[in-house]
């Protein structure tokens, strides 16, 4: 998990670069988040807690992508980033004790993983800038 992020933070090299792959990967993370919900039932209770959970990562991503688009301070844009990686914390908490799938635990998992290398970039991003 760790060795993931560094490798994101890596390539990194110049501000323009990491911008595009922070759009890459929040891009990503939106288009993984909603094919998870639409691989999703709705027959089973937790089925549609994980589908609920899911549709607040959304709403997360959405207020991310805004706060960038805006150009947001520095620490309202890491706010959000906070916030989707703790909406994809929750919505992988909320599979605990179900008969979730396997393919559905990775699938989320790797949202929570995403989700966190986007903060870590983030702020990679911040130190670059600032100590330009």
């Amino acid at each position: 998990e760790e060795a993931r992020v560094e490798l994101i933070v890596s390539d990194a090299s110049a501000p323009a670069n990491g911008l595009e792959l922070l759009a890459r990967q929040i891009c990503d993370l939106a288009d993984l988040i909603g094919l998870i919900q639409k691989s999703l039932p709705r027959s089973m209770a937790w089925q549609r807690k994980l589908v609920a959970e899911l549709d607040d990562v959304d709403r997360a991503i959405q207020v991310l992508r805004m706060t960038v688009a805006m150009e947001r301070r520095d620490s309202e844009i890491l706010e959000a980033a906070s916030a989707v990686h703790a909406a994809c914390r929750q919505a992988e908490l909320s599979m605990a004790g179900t008969r979730a799938d396997a393919i559905t635990r990775r699938s989320v998992r790797f949202a929570v993983q995403q989700s966190q290398g986007i903060a870590a970039l983030l702020k990679h991003i911040g130190a670059k800038l600032a100590g330009e």
